[in-house]
């Protein structure tokens, strides 16, 4: 079904980066093969945030879910781990011409580049493509949502239009934006994003409307992506040199690492390289969430980022000594020597900076007779945030009075006023705060040791 939406005009159609250009695209090609893989089940690919474009794959492709060439990606996916981006990474040297898949010419190794392929899974893909790509006349059903991938290129294009990341690069790494650089569009692939060689492809979120938009991640995850193109050399010149300290730490951080798709001590450090790179951009942009980047990082494994940061200012005190980042490279290296010796303290140090409970009063397990309101203090100052997730066994609700909840004006305070007076009878009064909701004005959860059970007599 083809569905019609609105266009957005804008006279602008490129983006200016300093004295670069970058022209962002949705391209056939990779809307090709996120499909396939979204058809084939692979979670990664299965998330897409554009309601009526995820309607339309599923009204036009139904009927292809269980063919040869679908039932080929699955094997991909669940013998070999073919996903995330080893799809990007062959997508790249794909090319569609008269109406067939081919590999590009002059085209590198791809199992060097990503050994998670060979040859003979290479060759196969490529035909179950072409199989694919002529029995659904996919060339339609991309050409039917042409106007569709005109809006988000636009979207996205209006909203770089300020960006000045080209005089930071040349001052940061001493080099300036390849200008090569494709930068793709993907309504399919949701929160999940991927740097490749060439180029590299962002997951669409959708507006109030539904339609393909740029929210307040995009410009954290384009920065992340782009700057992979610039980390990674200068990582790799410095592995060997790092890989003792590296595996030193993963093992404390490994269950988290998994996670999030870095499954050995190398790709967590290049991980944390280029994340820390784009924190030190976004802090020179003075972006407005940069404490909740820093945090998510610690949160998800990157324990040692904020001493990375800190660690980063001797960095920019001394710019006459380091002319980019890749001078000042040795410095980095011992710095995580230093890490990983003391990381027993670092994980004691990222506990101590959650949150936790002080003070309730009344106190958990006295009776609320006489009481219209129940304080909850904290170590720290709060974000504002706070929510619920049920209630203890063999409790009843706690009277609650949701429309005059409120904190105190310094946020250590959480005030629950209590809707009307409790019963005469024996069964006990609870609520379960929910440890993720509370958080500190660092964006730091609850401390994991917090009873989050309240339990109070009528």
């Amino acid at each position: 079904m083809r569905i019609k939406y609105r266009l957005f005009t804008f006279l602008i159609f490129y983006v200016n980066i300093g004295q670069a250009q970058i022209k962002t695209h949705v391209d056939e090609r990779f809307e090709l093969t996120s499909i396939t893989f979204a058809l084939a089940g692979v979670p990664e690919f299965c998330y897409s945030r554009i309601p009526s474009y995820l309607q339309d794959i599923r009204a036009y492709f139904t009927s292809y879910e269980f063919t040869e060439p679908i039932n080929y990606v699955r094997e991909l996916n669940q013998k070999h781990n073919i996903g995330f981006d080893a799809v990007s990474n062959i997508t790249a040297f794909l090319e569609i011409k008269k109406g067939k898949i081919i590999f590009k010419e002059n085209r590198p190794n791809i199992s060097e580049i990503d050994s998670r392929w060979n040859d003979k899974l290479l060759t196969n893909y490529v035909k179950m493509l072409n199989l694919f790509y002529r029995e659904s006349n996919f060339k339609k059903f991309f050409n039917n949502h042409k106007e569709i991938y005109e809006v988000t290129e636009q979207q996205m294009n209006k909203y770089l239009i300020d960006l000045n990341l080209n005089n930071w690069l040349y001052s940061f790494y001493g080099k300036n934006y390849d200008q090569t650089l494709n930068i793709y569009l993907s309504l399919v692939n949701g929160p999940n994003n991927y740097a490749f060689t060439g180029g590299v492809i962002i997951g669409m979120n959708s507006d109030k409307n539904g339609l393909p938009a740029p929210n307040s991640q995009t410009l954290p995850i384009l920065i992340h992506e782009i700057l992979h193109h610039y980390s990674n050399p200068v990582f790799y010149s410095f592995w060997n040199d790092m890989k003792d300290f590296a595996n030193k730490i993963y093992p404390f951080v490994d269950k988290q690492m998994n996670k999030i798709a870095y499954g050995s001590a190398q790709a967590m450090t290049l991980e944390w390289l280029n994340r820390l790179f784009v924190l030190l951009y976004l802090r020179e942009i003075n972006y407005e969430t940069l404490e909740f980047e820093i945090t998510q990082n610690m949160q998800n494994g990157f324990k040692w980022m904020q001493r990375s940061l800190d660690f980063m200012n001797n960095f920019y005190a001394n710019r006459k000594r380091y002319k980019s980042i890749e001078d000042f490279m040795p410095q980095l290296v011992l710095f995580l020597g230093f890490t990983a010796n003391n990381f027993e303290f670092i994980l004691k140090e990222y506990e101590h900076n959650k949150p936790i409970i002080t003070n309730i009063f009344p106190a958990p397990g006295s009776s609320l007779k006489g009481f219209d309101e129940i304080i909850i203090t904290f170590s720290q100052p709060m974000n504002g945030s706070f929510g619920f997730c049920g209630i203890p066994p063999n409790c009843k609700p706690l009277p609650i009075d949701f429309n005059a909840i409120k904190w105190s004006s310094d946020k250590y305070n959480f005030i629950m006023k209590l809707e009307h007076g409790t019963e005469e009878n024996k069964i006990k009064y609870g609520v379960k705060l929910n440890p993720i909701a509370f958080q500190s004005y660092k964006y730091y959860n609850l401390n994991k040791n917090v009873d989050f059970n309240l339990e109070f007599l009528p």
